[in-house]
Formats: C-alpha cells, structure tokens, sequence
C-alpha cells in the first residue's frame, strides 16, 4: 500500500514510522535532514503551507492513504491557524484532486469545544473540514503523548526533577491519562491493516495514572520533599477556560470513543512503561 505520511520528522513521526515500514511510505517533510532511517520511503521536501511539490509528485503517482502528523503547537496565533487550518484545507483538497479517498488525522483531545486556547481551535478546525469533505477519515485525539522520542513535556518535566534530585508530592493527587506514542503506532498500523475506515472521531488515550506516582518513579534513591503550593497553584489556574493546566486534571478515561477499543489496541500504563526503561530518563 502507498501511503502520505505528513509531520515524519517530530517526536510522533519518528516513533510511528517503523510501524509503517512494511507499506510503501511517501513522506514529506520540511526538513530532509531530519527523517529517521525508514525502508521503503521516498522524500518529498515541502510544507503543509506550500504544497506544490506535493502536488506535482500526486500528479503522477497513486496514494492509497493519507496520514497527516503535522501540525503546528506552537508560535503565532496566525502561524498556528496557517499550518493547522490552511494547511489542512489544501492536503484536504489535494486528496479530493488525485483521487486519495482515506485519510488518518492526528487531532488532540484539546478539539473539544471545551478549549478555547489557539491551538484547540485550529483542531477542532481540521476535524469540521473533514467531516464536509468527501474522505472516508478516522481522527485521532490523542491525550498527553509520552515516549523516548518525546522531549518537550511530560518527559522533560520528568527528567527535570530527577536531575534536581528533588521530588515535589502534590496534595491532593493529579491524575490524568497520558497515551505511549508507540500505541499510536501499533493503531495507525491496525487501522492501515483493517482497512476500517468512515467517518470515525476518536479519543486516543492510555490508563489512568497518579502524578505522584510518576515523580516517585522518576525520583527513586532522591531527596523527597512535600510541596502543597504547586497543587493549589494548578488549581488556581485551572479556573481559567484558557489555561493549558487544565489538560492535567481531565480524566479522559471515560469519555468519548476509545479508538484503541474500537481496533481492539491494549495501550500501556505509563508506570509499567517507565519501570521497565532504565534509560527513559
């Protein structure tokens, strides 16, 4: 099968592709530099922004599946909406052009109208487009990602307390319900494998786990320390609609369709993950 992987070169794409590599892989990217080793992968430079090379390359040549993983989280308010909605708009229609019928996209679980913050927006966005295109689509809405190749959050917060040898304990607890991106893998895979497709809008998330849990693993053999304020101050600014603090006290766990369930996925504790990588710190 010919597949359109959007995004290959972020944190996501680099953890997914292996899952792909038995399917003949298109990935187009902004930096060629940066694709990870892949078999059966072609490179197309380009931008979701100005997809003319795209479209010249899906001029003569056949795409089965479109996986879109690039998005825009942060930066400008305009930059945002310029990849996240514009830029979806034109793969949207590049697909209806040449003939491209499926489509996978990568949404997050911040599209619910709840959140109002820009990056919320540009995705609740992208998933209205889908449902007035033509495409038979299934849209994932990952919660709070996590993996080796994930750097800029749960992670690196994980990793800064570990390195200050200090462990904050949170009164009362957060618990949340972050998702392994190699979950994400596996389900693109079975998606891809199953060929179930239609019109299909999905929540994407892992277990529910306890952020003192996550600390006491990331701190064993460490100084601890009980610290009441960050608790108090993430509930103080979790009254904001627009606060990104929020997203750490939404238990996701019962809400919306579980894609994992519906392509019968098992995905993984975060505490069983970390306990079994020594070097994920």
């Amino acid at each position: 099968m010919n597949i359109l992987v959007t995004g290959a070169t972020g944190a996501l794409g680099k953890t997914v592709l292996p899952y792909l590599e038995k399917h003949n892989l298109v990935l187009y990217v902004r930096d060629p530099d940066n694709v990870p080793p892949v078999q059966n992968a072609k490179i197309i430079q380009g931008t979701l922004e100005n997809q003319l090379p795209l479209r010249v390359y899906l001029a003569t040549n056949k795409i089965d599946v479109v996986i879109n993983l690039a998005a825009a989280v942060n930066g400008t308010k305009h930059e945002i909406l310029s990849s996240n909605v514009a830029g979806l708009r034109e793969l949207i229609k590049s697909c209806e052009d040449h003939g491209i019928k499926k489509f996978i996209q990568i949404s997050s679980f911040v599209a619910d109208k709840s959140f109002t913050f820009p990056y919320a927006r540009s995705k609740r966005s992208g998933e209205q487009m889908l449902k007035k295109s033509s495409l038979d689509y299934v849209v994932l809405r990952p919660s709070l990602m996590y993996g080796l190749n994930e750097t800029k959050h749960i992670m690196r917060f994980l990793r800064n307390i570990r390195k200050q040898r200090i462990r904050p304990y949170l009164i009362p607890d957060i618990f949340f319900n972050p998702v392994n991106m190699d979950d994400i893998g596996k389900l693109l895979g079975a998606i891809i494998e199953k060929n179930q497709y239609g019109r299909i809008t999905g929540l994407v998330t892992g277990p529910k786990v306890s952020m003192n849990n996550l600390t006491s693993l990331a701190c064993k053999k460490r100084i601890h320390f009980t610290s009441i304020l960050p608790r108090f101050f993430i509930t103080f600014i979790s009254l904001f609609p627009d606060s990104r603090f929020t997203v750490f006290t939404q238990d996701l766990s019962e809400k919306h369709v579980s894609l994992f369930a519906l392509y019968e996925i098992r995905p993984q504790s975060m505490v069983s993950w970390l306990e079994s990588r020594t070097k994920a710190f």
